[in-house]
């Protein structure tokens, strides 16, 4: 499935194209901003990705989340796997957090990042702070990836 190339006018289609079978649901995603489409596909009840569309432009896709392991990114790394695996087949990561505290990684450029779960090592007995983003490569040893994500 090309992501680059989906929309809202061939967001179904597509998914029963290349996952026949899932079922496909729309729903409204909410978050602090406006409220989005937002399009859920399971699989034996199993939640598999979503795909949310950009709240101000609501025929393009903002980003896709992947849940299960059934899906691997073009580096071979899927949900569950260990942050060393990804690291060995995308060693430019760079490890960031967010104003909720959750840890990333991805590569400049990239449009694929993984959100990260698991114990961060801080320094010392230090808290996170959040104006200071900057994770370093050995506070995320032993996390694993808990989801794939594609953003535009």
């Amino acid at each position: 499935m090309d992501l680059k190339k989906l929309s809202q006018s061939n967001l179904i289609e597509e998914i029963n194209t290349h996952f026949p079978g899932f079922l496909i649901s729309k729903t409204i995603g909410q978050q602090d901003g406006p409220n989005f489409d937002l399009y859920l596909v399971t699989q034996k009840e199993q939640e598999v990705f979503s795909i949310a569309m950009k709240h101000d432009e609501d025929s393009v896709v903002d980003y896709l989340v992947i849940e299960s392991n059934m899906i691997e990114d073009m580096y071979g790394v899927s949900v569950g796997s260990n942050i060393e695996h990804a690291i060995k087949n995308r060693p430019n990561l760079v490890f960031y957090t967010d104003l909720h505290f959750n840890v990333y990684a991805s590569s400049e450029g990239s449009r694929i990042q993984y959100r990260l779960k698991g114990d961060l090592k801080l320094l010392n007995d230090s808290t996170l702070v959040a104006e200071d983003f900057s994770v370093a490569q050995w506070q995320v040893e032993k996390m694993e990836i808990e989801y794939l994500i594609w953003r535009e």
